[in-house]
């Protein structure tokens, strides 16, 4: 389980423009089948947040709550995985974090505590990353998680910072 990535490659990036705290976003794409596109936010202090969807849904409000039917997970995070090493080998001090998003099918809408996606991120970065490289912080009740690297000099400064940047961002959080 999550050994087998699709290949994938680096197809643009963009500098936000007046957002605050976030500094670019770099796309990726892969292909299963059907299109993904990845994006990838680099915020202040090297974090990096990876997000994915289907190409197809890429103008839909919802798009990383939709399920693709595909029942590639493993696959399909394992791509993830492997493009934060392929950032990681470059910038030595990324941090990553990501949030596992509730599913969106018909009229049913998933809590936002320990979603399934969560769940499964969670099993995958714990399982492939360890903790020698990285410390993990877990928030079940918003099904976020933070990997904060171990080069950081107040690993707990930089969870603090992150996690006030983020509801500042996402004010959802906060609630």
């Amino acid at each position: 389980m999550f050994d087998k990535p699709y290949r994938f490659c680096k197809v643009g990036s963009d500098k936000a423009h007046n957002k605050k705290h976030l500094k670019e976003v770099i796309t990726y794409s892969f292909r299963s089948g059907i299109y993904y596109l990845v994006e990838v936010e680099v915020y202040t202090d090297d974090i990096y947040i990876i997000k994915y969807y289907l190409k197809k849904h890429k103008n839909n409000p919802l798009k990383y709550n939709l399920l693709t039917g595909e029942n590639k997970c493993s696959r399909i995070i394992s791509t993830c995985i492997r493009i934060m090493l392929s950032i990681y080998t470059q910038n030595k001090q990324a941090s990553f974090g990501f949030l596992g998003a509730t599913i969106i099918k018909g009229d049913f809408e998933e809590a936002k505590q320990e979603t399934k996606r969560f769940t499964v991120y969670k099993s995958a970065v714990i399982r492939l990353f360890g903790v020698e490289t990285f410390t993990h912080h877990r928030d079940s009740e918003h099904s976020t998680y933070l990997m904060v690297n171990n080069r950081n000099k107040d690993i707990d400064a930089i969870k603090d910072k992150a996690k006030k940047m983020f509801e500042e961002i996402f004010p959802s959080l906060d609630s």
